[in-house]
């Protein structure tokens, strides 16, 4: 057992990390939990396990930290040196713990901010060799978490195309789990690299202890979860060890990829509503405003579309308020037009045969009926059929003496490549220089297949994926500096791009490609366990629906959509005026109502996994309004459902209840008064038809609620 002399405590208002050092001693992990209001007191606690787990003498387990130095030693023995903090500013701390090998010139340094109200902490590694001679890196965590949990409970979010963010619940046991990606690009299009982990089975949306952790990266991850036969859990995150060796060239340091995790003792919705605070607060763009409501073109006319089918599907989204139009793939393409999806990726000029006045007239136009302009791209991507690659084969990523795999019919450009980061910001200051296009749709469907660049020395391709990543960031930000005012959406085959590496340079994320809302109240259910509801783009699309054809009412589909950022992909030619009223009515009343959603705390009140209904609310910072959304999935013959117990708001106000977005065949109600504990405690009765003005009544298969609560 190490002789524990001092302690490091890191606290936020809630949460606790707190470490065991000692002189020429490996870093301890004492407790990750719930504050303390004497930390000095864990001196005389075993420590729960080592702080980082480098592969060395005695390591059995998955390390964090494995490299070669420079005398092809295969291992690494940190000691601890010292800390430092210092106060970034009156919510934030950045502390940097440093150990290094006795031996070899490598100083490892922990660093961790801790964000006090949002209860966050975030932590990254950063190894820096300090000697004359280059050492490999093979891996390196992020996040390194030890427990003693008898009975751990992992969740985690299995993806896959057009069925992006399911839960699934393991029970871990002694050995080892991994959680990974290798696509280094579209790394959640199958798994996310997020986590939540419950101390026993019976954690829910308000009870229990769980860790929540998330990586703040946009290349292939891993987490590894290792329990041993004494009830240790051992857990380690970051970059993909697959493609994750690294030369850190003398004095000179790698850093890794952020981490960010909580604790709660108060179950799995407190987990979510931190994350949504902190990232609203620090890791969204443009998170403190309201976002527009959108009209996209993709499922209204897919690649087939002229300036006359545009300009009325223009006349129709603005006849519904809408806010912002998205002229989607399609648009670009000379001598390689882009009528489908074989060709003319990299081309990123107007093909004038389908638009003869280019995409400033649209701009115009939708100017003209009261709304913004923006545009579909796939920057980091190109079609062997296209000016571009017959120019530039070079910029492509590939394998020598390899023929290319091809995904989508396209292949990877090479970000890591500075030719390549210029030419995409040159392409980015022709088409926004002049100010017209106000949005832009980024777009991202193939994976780094060809694990070569022609750019990097042979003694460095596995540093790829970190590389490009990088450069993808590189050209990120310098475009969200230059324009400020331009709103970026990630999409990446729909929920591909789901995390927060991106979203410090992105508004909004597409969730799913999958638009069907019976569908998407699990995606974005699940996706709401760590990002906020202004973060999810929401679609209304057509009935049937183009990927499951399962028809659905209207209202049912723009009450799910509500639930995140509303936008629409409606053909207006197969719209009826009744459905073109219907829509502009639901517009008006998200517009009045969006701030609450996209800025309020989020309560998951009835999960669709545990039932045939789902329910959730969002509740006004100061308590003084919240939405109720509810909806019935399978068909409800007998079976009754408790009452619907709201959450989050104050007991001893008085709140107005009224439900709205009806049906047109459906009557109104008028609003009831009750108290915030009544709604709390007793909750609204969930009917097949209505008894009282209490009532959410939800009659039938795929049939929903909206109930709007406001402090009287």
């Amino acid at each position: 057992m190490p002789n524990i002399l001092s302690i490091i405590s890191l606290q936020t208002k809630s949460c606790a990390l707190i470490f065991g050092s000692a002189p020429n001693l490996p870093l301890q992990l004492m407790h990750f939990g719930s504050a303390l209001s004497n930390p000095s007191e864990l001196i005389a606690v075993q420590p729960i396990g080592p702080a980082l787990m480098p592969y060395g003498p005695g390591c059995h387990m998955e390390p964090s930290i494995k490299l070669t130095q420079s005398d092809c030693n295969p291992s690494l023995v940190l000691a601890y040196s010292h800390c430092s903090t210092k106060k970034l500013d009156a919510n934030r701390t950045h502390t940097i713990i440093t150990q290094q090998d006795p031996a070899y010139p490598i100083v490892v340094e922990v660093h961790i901010v801790a964000y006090h109200a949002e209860d966050i902490f975030e932590s990254w590694v950063e190894i820096n060799n300090t000697g004359d001679s280059p050492v490999t890196l093979h891996a390196c965590a992020s996040l390194f978490l030890t427990g003693n949990y008898p009975n751990p409970v992992l969740t985690h979010f299995c993806s896959g195309w057009a069925k992006e963010m399911r839960l699934e619940q393991t029970q871990l046991t002694e050995g080892l789990l991994i959680l990974d990606a290798k696509q280094g690009t579209m790394n959640t299009i199958d798994k996310n690299p997020s986590f939540l982990l419950s101390f026993t089975k019976d954690t829910s949306e308000t009870h229990g202890e769980i860790i929540g952790a998330t990586l703040r990266w946009s290349g292939s991850w891993r987490f590894t979860f290792q329990k041993d036969a004494i009830n240790r859990l051992f857990i380690s995150g970051g970059t993909n060890p697959n493609s994750a060796e690294h030369s850190i060239n003398p004095h000179s340091r790698y850093k890794s990829p952020a981490a960010v995790c909580t604790y709660s003792n108060n179950g799995t919705g407190l987990v979510s509503r931190r994350f949504h605070t902190w990232a609203r607060r620090y890791a969204m763009r443009h998170a403190d405003t309201v976002r527009p409501i959108v009209q996209n073109s993709w499922e209204g006319t897919y690649f087939d579309f002229t300036e006359e089918k545009l300009l009325a599907m223009m006349d129709s989204a603005s006849q519904m308020g809408i806010e912002q139009f998205v002229l989607d793939d399609g648009w670009f393409g000379t001598q390689f037009a882009r009528n489908n999806d074989a060709c003319g990726l990299g081309d990123w000029q107007v093909n004038v045969a389908k638009l003869p006045r280019g995409l400033g007239f649209l701009a115009h136009e939708a100017a003209k009926r009261g709304m913004k302009f923006g545009i579909w791209v796939e920057p980091e991507m190109v079609n062997p059929k296209s000016e571009l690659f017959r120019a530039h084969p070079e910029w492509a990523l590939q394998l020598p003496n390899r023929e290319s795999f091809l995904q989508r019919n396209q292949v990877v450009l090479d970000l890591a490549n500075p030719l390549v980061q210029e030419f995409i910001l040159s392409i980015f200051d022709t088409l926004l220089a002049d100010g017209s296009i106000t949005y832009v749709k980024w777009d991202s469907n193939s994976s780094i297949h060809n694990q070569g660049s022609t750019y990097l020395p042979a003694n460095r391709q596995q540093e790829l994926v970190y590389q490009y990543v990088h450069g993808l960031y590189y050209i990120l930000n310098a475009l969200s500096k230059k324009y400020p005012a331009v709103l970026f959406q990630a999409c990446s085959s729909g929920g591909g791009r789901v995390e927060y590496g991106s979203l410090p340079y992105f508004d909004e994320f597409w969730t799913s490609d999958n638009t069907d809302a019976r569908d998407r109240v699990f995606i974005q259910w699940g996706t709401s366990q760590f990002f906020p509801a202004m973060a999810m783009a929401a679609h209304v699309s057509a009935a049937p629906n183009d990927f499951t054809r399962r028809n659905i009412s209207l209202k049912f589909r723009f009450d799910v959509a509500m639930s995140g950022r509303l936008g629409v992909e409606l053909p207006s030619e197969k719209m009826s005026a009744e459905e073109i009223s219907f829509a502009k009515q639901a517009i008006a009343w998200y517009k009045v109502n969006r701030e609450t959603i996209q800025f309020g705390d989020l309560y998951r009140l009835v999960s669709p996994y545990t039932s045939n209904m789902a329910a959730l609310m969002y509740v006004s910072g100061n308590k003084k309004s919240a939405l109720v959304f509810a909806y019935m999935l399978t068909r409800w013959v007998v079976a009754g459902f408790p009452n619907l117990k709201l959450e989050g708001l104050t007991a001893s106000a008085q709140y107005s209840i009224v439900e709205v977005n009806f049906e047109p065949t459906e009557p109104s109600c008028a609003p009831v008064i009750v108290s915030g504990e009544y709604l709390m405690a007793v909750g609204l009765p969930v009917t097949s038809s209505r008894q009282s003005a209490l009532d959410i009544v939800l009659g039938r298969e795929l049939s929903s609620a909206i109930v709007v609560v406001s402090q009287v």
